[in-house]
């Protein structure tokens, strides 16, 4: 039997989601937490006028300041694609772009978040003069009034537990007009979630629609997962020690599929780095789906994923297979409370833990 220096005979990667039970959170201009460090990773589930079901994007923040560099992959683009927000922008700029072109420079348009400007005027003022793109490759802007509307909490993952995050929400009334003739459509409209924070006003939700040429167009977007780029390992060190399990959300897959992505590095080398430190310790790796899909299907996945984790852990970190095992659970075994009929909901459920047993 093996037995660990943290006093714990075996540790499986597992399913459990630890909630912060505070529903009011200071500002998180109070909160280092919520100052996005160098490498840190935003999680998006996006729908479109013209897709039925949504997809993630991945934004890995190369360079934080003063520049604003993002390594950006989603499930329906190939490869990773580079862009940069100057400062300028990031700075000022009243316009706010939600879809990425590879190696451009953005000098007028944010990507991510508000600019520190737009997050002054709306709470200063109440109210900012805004551009909102909402189709591909700018053929459609939606301009107006951004009004602050309330301050409030979101829930989402944040450094691998479920956490409020303070939040304002403001909303866009506008006209909608084509950008290469100028030709005024109809209204637009949107609502917006925008993280309370002036170094990092995020859009954490968006929901916008618009009157087209053709037809109407709508933009969801809402962020499911930030990790902050701070240490991983001590996470898990950390939850281990107090005999808690600790979500591992970071490992992400090819949608569907059973094909570890490389944005997953960071979490992998940490489980790995934790197994070089402690010789002791051991792994079962155990996988977990989200609703949707039959029973069968779902099963099968988690399983595959499970063997995924554990091959390229011995394979890629030279992990010796005789210290893992792994599982996979399906849907069968949801994350207490959560709702599966939000994006939000189904990412908690999607996910890889650890949990000491004896």
């Amino acid at each position: 039997m093996h037995q660990s220096v943290l006093g714990i005979s075996r540790f499986i990667i597992a399913s459990m989601t630890v909630v912060w039970s505070s529903t009011t959170p200071a500002s998180a201009n109070d909160d280092d937490d919520f100052t996005l460090k160098d490498g840190a990773l935003i999680v998006t589930a996006i729908t479109r006028s013209h897709q039925e079901s949504d997809f993630q994007s991945y934004k890995r923040i190369l360079k934080a300041h003063p520049d604003r560099q993002i390594q950006y992959s989603s499930d329906v683009t190939s490869g990773y694609w580079n862009l940069t927000i100057s400062e300028n922008a990031v700075a000022e700029a009243a316009r706010y772009w939600p879809y990425f072109l590879n190696n451009t420079t953005y000098q007028s348009s944010t990507a991510l978040s508000v600019s520190r400007g737009i997050w002054d005027k709306i709470n200063d003022a109440g109210s900012a003069d805004f551009t909102l793109y909402i189709a591909e490759n700018e053929e459609l802007f939606c301009s107006g009034q951004l009004l602050k509307r309330d301050k409030g909490v979101l829930e989402l993952i944040f450094d691998d537990v479920v956490r409020p995050i303070p939040v304002i929400y403001a909303d866009l009334q506008g006209t909608a007009s084509e950008k290469e003739n100028g030709a005024t459509l109809g209204d637009c409209n949107a609502s917006l979630a925008i993280l309370d924070n002036r170094a990092n006003p995020v859009i954490l939700r968006l929901e916008a629609n618009s009157a087209g040429r053709h037809e109407p167009s709508s933009l969801s977007v809402t962020v499911v997962r930030i990790e902050s780029g701070g240490p991983i390992k001590e996470r898990l060190l950390d939850a281990l020690s107090k005999g808690e399990r600790a979500p591992l959300y970071g490992i992400h897959f090819d949608f569907g599929e059973a094909t570890i992505r490389p944005d997953s590095a960071p979490v992998l080398e940490a489980i790995a780095e934790l197994l070089q430190e402690n010789p002791r310790l051991a792994l079962s790796l155990e996988g977990h789906t989200d609703w949707i899909g039959d029973d069968a299907w779902n099963q099968d996945l988690s399983e595959r994923r499970a063997l995924a984790v554990m091959s390229n852990l011995v394979q890629s970190f030279g992990v010796d297979a005789a210290r893992l095992d792994a599982v996979g659970f399906g849907k069968s075994r949801p994350i207490a409370g959560s709702d599966q009929t939000t994006l939000v909901g189904r990412a908690i459920n999607r996910r890889v833990e650890v949990v000491a047993i004896q």
